[in-house]
């Protein structure tokens, strides 16, 4: 990467860009992986130009792409020769300005498309577009006594989407989206209180388009949503507060489960894909407490969240001869409860009159509740969800050496063991162990030898995906 700018600041820019490859690898039985190689390679740049010191103009270029990468399959159902090709770029301009009586504007323009092509055998192309537009006005609302009104926000989006799907085999049809947003938001302080609330509407316009090779009987809908949100902190202390969290979420049907039906033909007989014009969003209700700690070296957050999340939108399969349906309905509701939150501590010790630095760290998601009322036996637990996940820490630093170990918990999960037919089993926890050494010669160079899963573990965050086993890095970089 490289980066500057002029002496009085009016102009900046920014490139940089990464190749990286690796072959297949051996999991942690020694057993090499067939086709799980990568590659990739992209780059970005970024101009920004300041005519005068309120006013910011940007403009922003993104391009990544993966290919000659294996898609392996799983263990029990490999894909030897199937291979990946994606292409993903992207394009921004931006404006930024603050008035003199404290009004702010940002507006944006944006877009990317994203080109993803699987291949194995016959090949699937899906050509995803966008565009959209984004403005936020920012209006200062002045002090009443020693309340502070903080600001009031209002903003609009605009958005475009557009799906086309190519190749020779094609398993969804084309389809558009156009999503017009408002939203609002309000945060105002007073003494050691602050206070955030905000509200956003959206509606969608989508549906699906005539697609070769797919008989699809085209249609509209307009769908819409209102989400809000709300919080507060509370600082006790100067280095102790206390927050509370409640708002809304939602993920919105697509045009394929709304919007007309489409049959997908194949050697074992035909598929129909039903649109359900009443299907309803997948909303979440969300709240959450906890605490916020900043005292001297130590920093972090603990807290307790509970999620209900309503109207999940699945499938319900009916098998017939010559042609098998899936509907697409509403389920019932699941919930998540859990306590989370991340510790750090940075200090420093003498020993042998030198001085060390040391740096405890850790991360952590316990779940209390998982329950998924849809399921029956032991797919009453949510599958594929872990009953925690944490990663825990040390850093140890001395001159221009530093040192971290740590190791990433993964609690036991309920999943469908497709070496048994897919029956559902629970699966065990694992743990694994890195570890990174970090030299700093001199300013902005670092010298790197790492090692991830150093007891050379057995393990899969899905177990038909088995992870790498033992690997080792060794490398450096330069920042100028």
């Amino acid at each position: 990467g490289v980066s500057g700018g002029t002496s009085d600041n009016r102009w900046g820019a920014v490139a940089a860009g990464q190749m990286e490859g690796t072959s297949d690898y051996k999991d942690g039985r020694g057993q090499r992986y067939k086709n799980s190689h990568s590659n990739e390679a992209g780059g970005s740049m970024g101009l920004t130009f300041r005519p005068h010191e309120a006013t910011s103009f940007s403009g922003t270029g993104i391009f990544h792409r993966t290919y000659d990468t294996g898609s392996p399959g799983d263990v029990f159902y490999p894909a030897p020769q199937a291979s990946i090709d994606n292409a993903y770029s992207y394009g921004g301009l931006a404006m930024n300005s603050s008035l003199d009586n404290g009004v702010s504007v940002r507006s944006s323009l944006y877009g990317n498309e994203n080109i993803y092509e699987y291949r194995d055998g016959d090949n699937t192309i899906i050509d995803s577009r966008m565009f959209g537009g984004r403005a936020v006005v920012g209006l200062p609302l002045g002090e009443v006594a020693d309340l502070k009104l903080g600001r009031f926000s209002v903003g609009a989006e605009y958005i475009n989407h557009r799906q086309d799907v190519r190749g020779s085999a094609k398993w969804e049809p084309n389809n558009t989206t156009d999503v017009y947003s408002a939203f609002a938001e309000h945060k105002l302080d007073y003494d050691s209180l602050s206070i955030l609330y905000g509200v956003r509407f959206d509606q969608y316009r989508m549906g699906t388009r005539a697609t070769n090779g797919l008989d699809v009987r085209t249609e509209d809908q307009t769908f819409d949503q209102v989400t809000w949100t709300g919080g507060a902190t509370w600082w006790v202390l100067d280095w102790l507060g206390l927050r509370a969290n409640v708002g809304t979420a939602y993920v919105p049907p697509n045009s394929m489960e709304t919007s007309g039906q489409y049959t997908v033909k194949s050697t074992w007989g035909d598929y129909l894909y039903k649109g359900n014009p009443d299907l309803k969003a997948e909303k979440s209700l969300t709240t959450s407490v906890g605490l916020e700690v900043e005292k001297g070296g130590l920093s972090g957050n603990v807290g307790y969240f509970h999620t209900t999340y309503e109207n999940r939108i699945g499938t319900v399969f009916n098998w017939g001869f010559p042609t098998s349906t899936y509907d697409y309905v509403n389920q019932d509701d699941i919930t998540l409860a859990g306590i989370e939150g991340n510790l750090a501590y940075e200090g420093d010790f003498k020993a042998g009159g030198e001085t060390f630095r040391y740096a405890p760290y850790v991360s952590w998601e316990y779940l209390t509740e998982r329950r998924n009322p849809n399921g029956a036996g032991l797919a009453r637990t949510l599958t594929d969800t872990p009953e925690y996940t944490a990663t825990a820490g040390l850093g140890l630093g001395l001159g221009m050496v530093w040192l971290d170990v740590n190791a990433q918990f993964v609690g036991s999960h309920v999943g469908a063991d497709f070496a048994n037919n897919g029956v559902m089993r629970r699966f065990s926890r694992f743990e694994v162990y890195n570890a990174r050494l970090t030299v700093t010669p001199v300013q902005d160079l670092e010298i790197y030898a790492g090692v991830d899963n150093l007891a050379d573990t057995y393990y899969g965050y899905k177990p038909e995906f088995p992870m790498p086993g033992r690997s080792y890095t060794l490398g450096c970089s330069y920042a100028f």
